[in-house]
């Protein structure tokens, strides 16, 4: 009776923290979504942007399932010219930075989307490299 009991009480208990964890899981907002996903955001704008040349790199931003993401783009970009976009973030207001999304440019001209944060000190911007050595970023955001 009492090897029932305590089989019981554990059932319960396994069932219990599974069902916290699903419900828990299925109501988290994903912290990247895909190029298509983007695309698909009907309210987008842009941030920040960095004029280059006769193009721009641009930290864009928009709502996907009620949570707001940021990815990096290039705006007017020539078809013929090759480098690298990013998406960095910080959680530190810019004293460090990590890359969070990198295409290069022959494959696309835009990131995926990295989920934004209502913390005062994360922080965000897009980048771009060219066949010259040159980095431009746009100002945090």
């Amino acid at each position: 009776m009492l090897k029932s009991v305590r089989l019981f009480l554990l059932t319960l208990l396994a069932v219990g923290t599974l069902m916290g964890a699903s419900v828990g899981s299925a109501s988290a907002a994903e912290e990247k979504i895909s190029r298509d996903q983007v695309l698909a955001i009907p309210d987008k704008a842009t941030a920040e942007w960095t004029p280059i040349g006769g193009f721009q790199v641009q930290l864009r931003y928009g709502t996907y399932n009620g949570t707001q993401y940021a990815w990096a783009k290039l705006d007017n970009y020539p078809s013929d010219r090759q480098g690298g976009i990013w998406l960095e973030s910080s959680s530190d207001s810019g004293a460090t930075w990590a890359t969070r999304s990198i295409y290069s440019t022959t494959v696309s001209n835009f990131t995926e989307g990295i989920a934004t944060s209502s913390s005062s000190s994360f922080v965000m911007r897009a980048c771009y490299r060219g066949p010259e050595t040159n980095k431009w970023c746009t100002d945090k955001w």
